[in-house]
C-alpha cells in the first residue's frame, strides 16, 4: 500500500514537472500575421468576384419593353441636352 502511494505521488509530481508548455511567441506571431493577411486577401478577392458577378448579371437582364400607348421613361439628365450633327 505504501509503495503504491509513493508511486502515485511520484507520477503526480512528474506531471507537474514536465507539464510546462513551451510556446514560441515569435513563431506564433508570424503565423497569426500570415493568417490575418491571407484572410484580408481572401475578402478582397470575394468582393471583386461579387462585383464581376453583379456586372455579368446586369449584362444579361432583359429590358422591359413599354406597352403600346405608353411612352418610354426618359433617362435622368436627358432634359436640355442637344446633340450636334455635322
Amino acid at each position: 500500500m505504501k509503495t503504491t502511494l509513493i508511486l502515485l505521488m511520484f507520477i503526480f509530481c512528474m506531471g507537474f514537472i514536465n507539464g510546462n508548455a513551451q510556446i514560441n511567441i515569435q513563431k506564433k506571431v508570424e503565423n497569426q500575421s500570415k493568417n490575418r493577411a491571407n484572410n484580408k486577401v481572401d475578402q478582397g478577392i470575394d468582393k471583386g468576384m461579387d462585383a464581376v458577378e453583379n456586372g455579368v448579371k446586369d449584362l444579361f437582364k432583359k429590358k422591359k419593353k413599354p406597352a403600346e400607348g405608353e411612352q418610354p421613361k426618359e433617362q435622368p439628365g436627358g432634359e436640355g441636352q442637344t446633340t450636334q450633327q455635322d
